[in-house]
């Protein structure tokens, strides 16, 4: 069990909580618990320093653990269809993320901190209660696709010109103007903004 490299727990009925002894496979290096109602991570899930992708898909987190901030190694991270009102501050220093997957939570804001992660490509916040993205996004040099679909942002007016592997932006079903998505669409060097109202 020390070798172990990957663990999928799937549709987690009988297991009420997370065992701490997880954190004691040291050599863990993806880790999911997909609809598993789980409502707390280990406090010591940081121990896991090399994973690189985890899988919390349909639970009920809404906090992250202190350590989570040492898995320094991680590029994957899916916290869709959890609880989180806001996210964590705990992957501010998380530097090697690629994907960011929040969909489908309460988030109402996106921290100035995930704008300073250099290899962030996926950005996933569909269906949350998000009003405003800063003109930061532009900081974001890695970054192919961002799903922002039915949330309630109403400006739009970005210069994303420095993002030159843009592949696609998702508006879909938010009450942007008109005239911010022209802007917007003005200033892409490359890829598309995604539009529709309803």
């Amino acid at each position: 069990m020390q070798n172990l490299k990957t663990l999928k727990i799937v549709d987690n009925k009988s297991l009420s909580k997370i065992p701490n002894s997880i954190t004691d496979l040291k050599n863990l290096e993806e880790l999911a618990f997909d609809r598993c109602r789980f409502k707390q991570l280990p406090k010591d899930i940081g121990k896991l320093t090399n994973l690189k992708d985890v899988y919390f898909t349909e639970n009920d987190f809404n906090t992250l653990p202190v350590s989570f901030s040492n898995l320094k190694n991680l590029e994957d991270l899916y916290l869709d269809h959890n609880q989180f009102e806001e996210i964590p501050a705990e992957i501010a220093n998380l530097k090697r993320l690629k994907r960011i997957n929040f969909n489908n939570n309460k988030i109402k804001a996106v921290p100035n901190f995930i704008y300073d992660l250099p290899n962030l490509w996926g950005l996933f916040l569909e269906n949350n209660q998000i009003e405003k993205i800063g003109q930061e996004l532009s900081n974001l040099k890695s970054l192919k696709v961002l799903a922002l679909e039915n949330n309630k942002i109403s400006s739009f007016a970005l210069d994303l010109s420095n993002l030159v592997l843009l592949q696609s932006i998702g508006l879909d079903k938010n009450p942007v103007s008109e005239n911010d998505l022209q802007f917007s669409r003005s200033k892409l060097s490359s890829g598309e903004i995604y539009f529709k109202k309803n």
